[in-house]
């Protein structure tokens, strides 16, 4: 027996999906690269916040995305870390392309930031962002808020997401 299994974080083109969820137009706030790379985790996979340590000032926010994106007993999901890092190419192959096709600005990336340019998405792309964006409002503004939050720390993303060492960043 066959089994074919599709896990969408290995999807490049749902990679750049995602990356337009997190960044929708060039009013959305930039970051670091991989600061967008845990983020996009959480938006492909939005069972696992509950994994994530907030910070203080959202917890009420994480408490209730916690509550809203429960597992299902049907839905098998390597370590994070491990599907994090297997993550990698794909992110690698979506960056590439959205910037070769001007959505993303190339020298704020050589930057180390994922910049949105003011290149507007194709009608039928733009629905579809917009309709998961408003599905998963509260995911999308606890993502942007975390956007603000270091990288680096034992209270960095990394530390929090557990999806990174962090032990050795320079503070």
């Amino acid at each position: 027996m066959i089994n074919i299994t599709y896990l969408p974080g290995n999807d490049p083109f749902h990679a750049a999906f995602r990356m337009f969820v997190l960044f929708p137009d060039d009013n959305a706030p930039s970051c670091q690269h991989e600061t967008a790379r845990i983020l996009d985790f959480y938006v492909c996979f939005p069972v696992l916040i509950s994994e994530f340590k907030a910070p203080r000032t959202l917890v009420k926010n994480h408490n209730a995305l916690k509550r809203r994106y429960l597992p299902n007993t049907y839905q098998v999901t390597p370590k994070p870390a491990i599907m994090f890092h297997r993550m990698r190419a794909a992110h690698s192959a979506a960056s590439s392309s959205l910037q070769s096709f001007g959505f993303f600005d190339r020298e704020a990336f050589l930057d180390g930031l994922v910049l949105r340019t003011k290149k507007e998405l194709p009608e039928r792309i733009f629905e579809a962002v917009e309709e998961h964006r408003r599905e998963n409002a509260e995911l999308v503004a606890f993502l942007d808020e975390l956007k603000a939050v270091s990288l680096y720390g034992p209270n960095g993303l990394r530390a929090r997401s557990r999806l990174e060492e962090y032990r050795y960043d320079d503070v």
